[in-house]
């Protein structure tokens, strides 16, 4: 598996190099970089919602969590939610693996 934490190379190209290496974004450095993207007043609010995705046990599950987390900021926090949504499903890797690894 690959460990990221920005996706220098286009995803295509990676994939024809290692195309059978799953990717894993940082999720501490996505979650920065989406805090970092929201107005003081919101910071608080993103980061427990932040944390209540990546707690997640399944990948379904912390996909559904993030949607759900977009429509609530989108209005108020547009950078940051477009944020959240870029490559999104590669901060969710790891739990396609058995809990025990």
């Amino acid at each position: 598996m690959q460990i990221k934490y920005k996706l220098n190379l286009s995803i295509k190209r990676r994939e024809q190099i290692y195309p059978n290496a799953p990717i894993q974004v940082c999720i501490v450095h996505k979650m920065r970089n989406v805090i970092g993207k929201t107005s003081y007043k919101s910071k608080a609010g993103i980061a427990e919602d932040l944390k209540i995705i990546f707690q997640s046990k399944t990948k379904d599950e912390a996909i559904e969590k993030a949607k759900a987390k977009v429509k609530k900021w989108y209005q108020t926090e547009a950078k940051a939610t477009e944020s959240l949504r870029h490559n999104i499903e590669y901060c969710f890797t790891y739990l396609d693996f058995p809990e025990n690894l």
